[in-house]
């Protein structure tokens, strides 16, 4: 039977001993999340690509690694609201880089 570790504080735990009970939405209290630049409120998927250089990454070659975002389906935009908090650092980044 598997285990599942750091759920629990830490102690692992059976599979089958996970707690099974789901939280209960309420959907009516709920907002849609719509696009920054046109208020399209329909996404779909996309990927972005980082590269590790292999002296970083210690592997033969290059490592490319994709990233999913979410596309803006009327306009393309990718959807930062619903970007990781580490993709969203590693823009950043990239920005102050371009502007140097």
């Amino acid at each position: 039977m598997a285990k599942v570790v750091g759920m629990g504080g830490g102690k692992p735990q059976k599979a089958s001993e996970q707690p099974t009970q789901q939280a209960k939405l309420d959907l009516a209290k709920s907002k849609p999340v719509q696009c920054a630049e046109c208020g399209y409120d329909i996404f779909v998927d996309g990927s972005k690509f980082r590269k590790i250089s292999k002296l970083v990454a210690g592997t033969p070659q290059d490592v490319v690694v994709p990233i999913e975002v979410l596309l803006c389906g009327n306009c393309g935009e990718v959807c930062e609201e619903l970007l990781s908090p580490q993709l969203k650092v590693l823009e950043e980044l990239d920005k102050k880089k371009e502007n140097e």
